[in-house]
């Protein structure tokens, strides 16, 4: 009912003010955990190396692959199997093959998603 609407108490929401030390609590309180920031960040990066490979755009998902290092983000098999992918569905064998042998170097194992790629080309 719309007359119970009227009866709700909303929660009162720091603003930042002129006042720096009250901005900056202000801010605190609502900026993101950069753990979270980061994590979202390898999710999108990933999707993005996954997205190019799907559309055969070597190019893009090198990119994409190459933000992930450059903006020091975690790497994961998951990562580096998309770029194998996006290297086979381009047909660049020996590109997978140096990736492959790159994710090995960088101390990562492979996984059946990585050797079924690997088989697809």
């Amino acid at each position: 009912d719309i007359d119970d609407a009227a009866d709700v108490s909303w929660p009162k929401t720091k603003w930042p003010t002129k006042d720096a030390s009250a901005a900056s609590d202000w801010a605190s309180d609502w900026a993101p955990d950069p753990k979270a920031a980061a994590r979202q960040r390898i999710r999108v990066l990933t999707q993005q190396v996954a997205d190019f490979a799907k559309k055969r755009q070597l190019p893009g998902a090198i990119a994409a692959f190459q933000r992930l290092q450059d903006e020091g983000l975690a790497l994961s098999v998951h990562a580096w199997a998309n770029l194998i992918n996006a290297h086979v569905n381009s047909g660049d064998m020996e590109g997978a093959s140096r990736t492959f042998a790159d994710m090995r170097s960088a101390g990562f194992k492979s996984n059946v998603v990585v050797y079924t790629t690997l088989l697809k080309g």
